[in-house]
C-alpha cells in the first residue's frame, strides 16, 4: 500500500484511518461476509486528500465530500461539493456508511446538531470516526499553566481565525454516546521527537491519573476510559475516535 497523504491534519492520521477501514474489512472478508461499506462522506474534507485515498484502497466505494472554503485538488473534483459541514439538504433521504471527520471540530460551532446529523444520515453498523487535536498533553497543561494557552490554540482569535473551538474528547465520547454510536476504539497518534521530551513527566503523573479514572463518578466503562486517558495521551498530539452506529 502507499503511503497515505496527510493532507490538512496531522501526521498519520490519515494513514491510520485507511489501515483501520483495511483491518475492518479482512475481518469481514474472513467472517465471509460482504463488505458493508459502500457509500461514504468525508466533511469537511478540504482538498480531498482523504477522499483520494478511500477511493485507491476501496475503487468501488462511492465517495463524497464537502467543504465551505477549500479548493479540491483536480482528481478530488469528481467527489467535491462547496457546501458547509452544516448543509444537509442535498443529503436528503441519502444514509452513508461510513462519515468521518479529520481535524474539522476544532474549525466550526454547533457541534451538537452536526452529531445528531452525522448519526441520522448514518446506516446501521454504519462506521462514524472524528479526530481532533489532543490538548490535554502534558505540553499543553504546562502552557496553559505557564502563558494561559494552548500550544496547538492561539491565546487570542481573530474573527477569520481557522481553529479556534477547543472541544475536549470528553465532549465527543458524549456526543457519540447521546447519538447512539458505540465507540469501537480510541486511538492516539502523532508523536515527534520533541514530544518524547515529555513522556518521562508523563510517566511520573500517569499513575495518579489512573486513581482518578477508577475513582470519578461515571456511567463510561473504565475500559473506555482507559482509551481516552491512555499514557499516550499525555505526548500524542492528535487522536481518532471510530464509532458504529447500533443497530
Amino acid at each position: 500500500m502507499n503511503k497515505v497523504a496527510d493532507g490538512n491534519t496531522a501526521v498519520g492520521v490519515n494513514q491510520a484511518i485507511i489501515n483501520y477501514l483495511l483491518a475492518q474489512a479482512l475481518t469481514e472478508k474472513k467472517a465471509s461476509r460482504l463488505s458493508h461499506l459502500t457509500s461514504a462522506l468525508d466533511l469537511p474534507c478540504g482538498q480531498g486528500h482523504f477522499m483520494l485515498a478511500l477511493k485507491s484502497q476501496f475503487p468501488n466505494l462511492q465517495v463524497k465530500g464537502k467543504d465551505l472554503y477549500a479548493t479540491p485538488l483536480l482528481e478530488a473534483k469528481p467527489y467535491f461539493s462547496q457546501e458547509g459541514v452544516d448543509q444537509w439538504s442535498s443529503h436528503k433521504g441519502e444514509k452513508f456508511d461510513l462519515i468521518t471527520c479529520i481535524s474539522g471540530v476544532m474549525v466550526f460551532d454547533n457541534i451538537v446538531s452536526f452529531f445528531e446529523q452525522c448519526a441520522s444520515h448514518l446506516n446501521a453498523d454504519g462506521t462514524f470516526i472524528v479526530t481532533n487535536d489532543n490538548v490535554l498533553t502534558i505540553r499543553d497543561r504546562i502552557s496553559w499553566l505557564l502563558w494561559g494557552r494552548l500550544r496547538r490554540f492561539k491565546k487570542f482569535y481573530d474573527m477569520n481565525e481557522g481553529n479556534w473551538n477547543v472541544v475536549l474528547i470528553q465532549a465527543l465520547v458524549r456526543f457519540y454516546i447521546k447519538n447512539g454510536i458505540e465507540i469501537q476504539k480510541i486511538e492516539y497518534v502523532t508523536v515527534r521527537w520533541e514530544d518524547l521530551l515529555f513522556a518521562p513527566l508523563a510517566v511520573l503523573l500517569y499513575p495518579l491519573q489512573l486513581v482518578t479514572l477508577r475513582r470519578a463518578p461515571s456511567e463510561i466503562p473504565f475500559s473506555l476510559r482507559l482509551q481516552m486517558c491512555s499514557l499516550k495521551s499525555l505526548f500524542a498530539r492528535h487522536y481518532i475516535i471510530y464509532g458504529k452506529k447500533r443497530s
